[in-house]
């Protein structure tokens, strides 16, 4: 997962784990991306994993996860259907227990910026197509801003790559644990379209 590997995450982590932001509030995590409404395309057929929550939606999700202090529940989440049964669009809710929360919003009929929002009690961070992100913005609660730029998107690949054989090599701890963390919140999501 990109985001867990980009080195402006990392930095944004230092930046928190400095108490600069005080305590976390809320995170906004959308993401819309078009897709030609073809019932045979990958992206809405259900026999190849069609649906934005295991396209777009990990990606959404992982940036949640990666600012949250715990492992979070879905609260809430509902969705909208695709003439084939996969989702189409989104709205999820995400609470841990240290009362941080998060909202997801994912659609594969319309654009929507890729801008993550991360809310703490002295200012908040926006995070700019946050996938591949190699810069972010704190506004603080005083009215000053600081850009944070770190990494290179078109590397997002080598930063993976590169922190896997750290990880492997002990020299730094992996990521598993936010992404079995991602895994179970989207098989929580899927739980509650069930329900519906």
């Amino acid at each position: 997962m990109t985001i867990f590997n980009m080195p402006v995450y990392a930095r944004l982590k230092e930046e928190i784990d400095a108490g600069r932001l005080g305590k976390l509030k809320m995170i906004q995590a959308p993401f819309g991306s078009y897709k030609d409404p073809d019932p045979s395309n990958r992206f809405f057929n259900p026999d190849l994993g069609g649906g934005a929550l295991l396209d777009i939606g990990t990606y959404a999700v992982s940036f949640a996860r990666f600012f949250m202090t715990d492992t979070p529940e879905v609260t809430f989440s509902s969705m909208k259907p695709f003439s084939t049964g996969v989702d189409e669009q989104s709205v999820t809710i995400l609470q841990n227990p240290a009362d941080e929360m998060a909202s997801v919003t994912l659609t594969f009929q319309a654009k929507m910026p890729k801008t993550g929002i991360v809310a703490f009690e002295e200012g908040y961070i926006t995070v700019d197509e946050y996938p591949r992100a190699d810069k972010a913005v704190i506004h603080f609660r005083d009215g000053t801003n600081e850009v944070i730029e770190d990494g290179d998107s078109s590397q997002a690949l080598n930063y993976e790559i590169a922190n896997m054989i750290k990880a492997i090599d002990g020299e730094i701890k992996g990521s598993i644990h936010l992404t079995t963390d991602v895994i179970d919140v989207l098989d929580q999501m899927q739980a509650f379209w069930e329900q519906q």
